[in-house]
């Protein structure tokens, strides 16, 4: 061996020293940066890491219980409205009857033959009645007065004196009236003119016009809503008016023979059958099958009448009239007459009906309900 390889050898244990020290000195580091977490165990990096098991949560499942609906019948369980129709008055008028009017009061009557003049019938006297001069009347809402027409000239009587509280002259050709609710002022339509105006009772001066020179055509009808705010006239169509706004909502161009419920809904037979009328828009809202004939054979403008609850419809026809329970509408109710019928009208309190017609007369029937029946 050379003396010179010494240093070689020398060099080489002192890097191998070197190196043993850095190695050393970096696990102690690295263990006391392991063991600055507090409780952290040294050895645990070195340790086999065991898996953490996976916790399954047990669910414990509970029944709900099953709620059994209590069932409330339908509406076809409604029972149907049925009613016994038994004649107790029967007033003889001498011709063929074109119109009844109820008193408020539901004691009185005043009828109107197609030919002859106005005529007050007491309920319980039917063997004398008080005539007039006049032609189409109608009793004030409280029954204190009456509004009829004498060769078209319009008079407020006082029906049990006949005195003469005011009188005015109008168009020509007077066919219908009506009350406002309020008393005060009445409506007033006429045919061929085709005027509709509004007149004070107290002076007889006019406050409103609806319409003039015949632009609905004849005009045969008209009935103030019960609350006073519409107007519906009969002439070429079915018009229903806004009394307070003073515009036409709709014309109905197949409506014919109408009325007032006491809901203030107006009901018409038209070609699609018996159909109640929303007053604000003019909307068809329900129907009934149509009242047998109606429309086909009608014969004077007052055929059709509602009950005051609103229930009960009434039709007449030839030789019958017919009522229809309107919540049960496909049960029809026919009572057969031997004389055709023209006007029928519910009493105030919808206890009676009167009827008349050819028969010239009018007869007064009692509606006996009888108990409900469930089909």
């Amino acid at each position: 061996m050379h003396r010179d390889s010494y240093p070689f050898r020398s060099l080489t244990a002192l890097l191998h020293l070197r190196s043993a020290l850095l190695v050393l000195a970096i696990l102690v580091l690295f263990i006391c940066l392991a063991g600055c977490t507090p409780g952290a165990n040294p050895l645990s990096l070195f340790a086999s890491k065991t898996p953490t098991p996976t916790l399954t949560p047990t669910v414990t499942v509970t029944s709900t219980p099953t709620l059994t609906p209590t069932i409330t019948p339908s509406p076809s369980a409604t029972p149907i409205l049925r009613a016994q129709m038994n004649p107790i008055q029967t007033f003889v008028i001498g011709g063929d009857v074109w119109e009844i009017d109820w008193s408020p009061d539901g004691q009185r009557l005043y009828v109107l033959p197609y030919s002859g003049t106005g005529q007050i019938w007491d309920i319980n006297q039917p063997d004398s009645f008080t005539p007039l001069d006049t032609r189409y009347g109608v009793w004030s809402p409280d029954g204190a007065y009456l509004a009829a027409d004498r060769n078209d000239e319009v008079i407020i009587m006082d029906p049990e004196t006949l005195f003469h509280l005011n009188s005015w002259v109008g168009d020509f050709g007077v066919t219908d009236l009506d009350w406002l609710p309020d008393g005060k002022s009445v409506v007033v339509t006429t045919g061929r003119q085709g005027s509709v105006r509004i007149y004070s009772v107290e002076t007889g001066a006019e406050i409103d016009t609806v319409v003039t020179s015949g632009s609905w055509g004849d005009l045969f009808m008209t009935e103030v809503s019960p609350n006073g705010k519409y107007l519906a006239v009969l002439g070429d169509n079915l018009y229903l008016w806004d009394l307070e706004q003073h515009q036409l909502i709709v014309a109905i161009p197949d409506g014919h023979t109408f009325t007032w419920a006491s809901d203030d809904m107006l009901y018409a037979d038209t070609y699609n059958g018996v159909c109640s009328f929303d007053r604000v828009t003019g909307a068809r809202e329900m129907g009934l099958p149509s009242l047998p004939v109606l429309l086909t054979n009608a014969i004077g403008p007052r055929m059709l009448d509602v009950s005051p609850d609103g229930r009960l419809i009434t039709g007449a026809s030839e030789n019958a009239f017919y009522y229809r329970d309107w919540l049960r509408p496909e049960f029809l109710t026919k009572y057969d007459l031997e004389q055709t019928m023209i006007t029928v009208q519910f009493s105030p309190d919808g206890k009676y009906l009167a009827a008349g017609g050819y028969d010239q007369a009018v007869t007064v029937y009692s509606i006996d309900f009888v108990p409900p029946k469930f089909p």
